[in-house]
C-alpha cells in the first residue's frame, strides 16, 4: 500500500477534492446498484454469445473457461499452436486476441492459449469475432493433422457394425488418406 501511495503521488499529488465529493454523493444513494445490475446482465449476455460460439466453431481439441464474472474467456488451444503466431493469423481476418503467454511473467508459459474479451462487444460482433478465430486455428490443426497424420477420427455412429470400435482402422478409413494425385500445371508465361 505504501508504494502505491507513493505512486499515487507521483502522479498527481493527490485525488480532487471536487472529484471526492461526487463518488460520495453518488455512492450514498443506491442508484449505482440498478446500474451494475444492468451491467451484470450485459455481460452475462455477451459471454453466454461467446461461449455458445466457442462451441459452434471452435475444434474438439481446444478447451475454455465458463467464466462467473470478469470480462473475458480464458481459451486453451492444442501444445502444438502457439497463439502469437496465430495472432499474426487472426489480424489478417481482421479479429484480434490477447495471446496467452502476456499473462505470464515468464513469457514461456501459456503460449498456447488466449484471451478472448466480452465486454465491448455486442452479440453479433462476438459471434463474428469467434467465427473468424475459429477458422484460423481449425485451419492450423487441419494442418498440424496433414503434416504429422494424427487425423482424429470421428465418433462411432449407430449405424457402425457391432465391434467397429474394438478394430483398429484400415488406412483408407482414415480421412485425409488416399486419392490420386493430379499434376498442376504451371502458372507463368503461355507460349
Amino acid at each position: 500500500m505504501e508504494k502505491m501511495a507513493l505512486g499515487k503521488q507521483a502522479t498527481d499529488l493527490c485525488t480532487s477534492t471536487l472529484a471526492q465529493y461526487f463518488a460520495l454523493e453518488y455512492f450514498a444513494e443506491d442508484r449505482w446498484r440498478e446500474y451494475v445490475d444492468s451491467l451484470c446482465d450485459v455481460y452475462r449476455s455477451r459471454r453466454d454469445a461467446m461461449l455458445e460460439a466457442l462451441e459452434r466453431h471452435f475444434p474438439e481439441q481446444a478447451t475454455w473457461t465458463q467464466p462467473e464474472g470478469g470480462m473475458f474467456v480464458w481459451a486453451t488451444l492444442p501444445s502444438y499452436i502457439d497463439t502469437s503466431d496465430l495472432l499474426a493469423k487472426a489480424l489478417r481476418e481482421n479479429v484480434a486476441f490477447v495471446p496467452g503467454a502476456a499473462a505470464y511473467v515468464d513469457g514461456q508459459s501459456g503460449t498456447s492459449s488466449m484471451r478472448l474479451k466480452f465486454s465491448g462487444f455486442d452479440e453479433d460482433r462476438i459471434r463474428e469475432g469467434i467465427r473468424r478465430i475459429g477458422e484460423v486455428v481449425s485451419e492450423q490443426v487441419a494442418l498440424y493433422e496433414t503434416i504429422t497424420g494424427e487425423h482424429r477420427l470421428p465418433a462411432a455412429s449407430s449405424s457402425s457394425p457391432p465391434g467397429a470400435e474394438d478394430r483398429e482402422p484400415e488406412a483408407e478409413e482414415l480421412p485425409g488418406q488416399g486419392g490420386d494425385v493430379l499434376p498442376l500445371r504451371r502458372r507463368g508465361k503461355e507460349t
